[in-house]
């Protein structure tokens, strides 16, 4: 399963290398995936998720960020009042991704500086997206009996790279690293 951005940049089978009917893909604008708590505010989601897992069978999920997105550089500019009412769908949905505010006041040395503030944003982003994932009791379950594996990419547009989640360390690493990781588990 990939669940990624609509940003016509980002295609789920070309990034993966799969065949069209190879991967069960949900995109929004983001990679949202709300959490436990305000689920109700994006039953298609959830709801698409939770089929291809019970009804699919599927066994790893990828939530995948990308450089440039739209949604995470507008968290820094829908603040005021008239640019919500001019996109009130836009700053509804939005508000999933406040937590990254907060998280952001953390990292000053980034205030400035455009470029590293944006990929620090959407790095976050895909923490918040499989934070979010694991508070639905049916995926926790699932990840804890090994029954679904879940990734955090951060594709890079411009170059191609991607950039996966280390759950252990907290930071993203060149996927070749964890493929390398996993080959050597694997094979010791």
């Amino acid at each position: 399963m990939f669940i990624s951005c609509v940003d016509s940049r980002v295609v789920p089978n070309l990034i993966t290398g799969t065949k069209p009917g190879e991967l069960y893909v949900i995109r929004n604008m983001g990679n949202v995936i709300p959490p436990k708590t305000s689920y109700r505010e994006s039953l298609s989601t959830i709801a698409s998720i939770e089929y291809a897992i019970a009804h699919v069978g599927i066994q790893n999920l990828i939530i995948c960020g990308h450089s440039d997105c739209g949604a995470c550089g507008s968290i820094h500019l829908i603040h005021d009042e008239t640019t919500k009412a001019k996109t009130p769908y836009i700053a509804n949905w939005i508000q999933f991704l406040e937590p990254i505010k907060e998280e952001l006041k953390n990292h000053p040395q980034f205030s400035n500086h455009f470029a590293k503030r944006s990929w620090l944003t959407e790095r976050l982003n895909v923490r918040l997206q499989l934070n979010n994932l694991l508070s639905y009791d049916f995926i926790q379950e699932r990840v804890v009996n090994n029954e679904l594996k879940i990734f955090g990419w951060h594709y890079i547009i411009e170059t191609g790279r991607i950039y996966n989640y280390n759950f252990e360390s907290h930071f993203f690493e060149p996927i070749e690293e964890t493929i390398k990781q996993r080959k050597s588990h694997e094979n010791p």
